[in-house]
């Protein structure tokens, strides 16, 4: 990471120098995949002001984190808010697994990643959305890409979200 991409990141998450009154030109609320992605986005432009507002904690390191939202094999419950279904067919309630800390779910064993079909985002474009067309998307997604092993024309390599196919056997 370059310097002034750490500085912007530092700065993203430092509320030390805000005062009273100060102003934000975007205020996300949850640090989650889509909400610290849309953060660091929107503030690689210097004339705009970011707001990142997360419940939970930002771990600065591996060592740092919790044993249970570092278990794969488990949904955690240090993070969690605790959520419960309303009861459905057989009467009953199940756990919805939600989770307060930056990364959100992701970082909870909860989430998987997956892009929409161009021909979503072409209907998108034509009912009335202009700039959502698979074609005018395609350089975001491959900016924000890093996946060996798909095609280079429809994926990215460097991004900040590594991807990887599912293998089932």
């Amino acid at each position: 990471m370059s310097d002034a991409a750490s500085r912007r990141e530092q700065a993203m998450f430092d509320s030390s120098n805000n005062r009273v009154g100060d102003s934000v030109d975007f205020l996300i609320v949850g640090g989650g995949a889509a909400g610290s992605v849309l953060g660091n986005r929107l503030s690689e432009d210097s004339s705009v002001r970011v707001l990142l507002l997360e419940a939970g904690p930002d771990y600065a390191a591996t060592r740092d984190v919790p044993e249970d939202l570092l278990d794969a094999n488990q949904f955690p419950s240090s993070h969690d808010w605790g959520y419960q279904s309303e009861p459905g067919g057989l009467g009953r309630s199940i756990p919805v697994p939600r989770a307060k800390v930056i990364g959100g779910s992701t970082a909870h064993n909860g989430a998987v990643a997956g892009r929409g079909t161009p021909e979503d985002y072409d209907e998108w474009s034509r009912l009335g959305n202009p700039g959502w067309s698979f074609e005018q998307l395609l350089d975001d997604f491959r900016r924000l890409e890093d996946d060996p092993e798909g095609d280079v024309r429809y994926h990215g390599r460097g991004g900040r979200c590594r991807s990887a196919a599912t293998r089932i056997v």
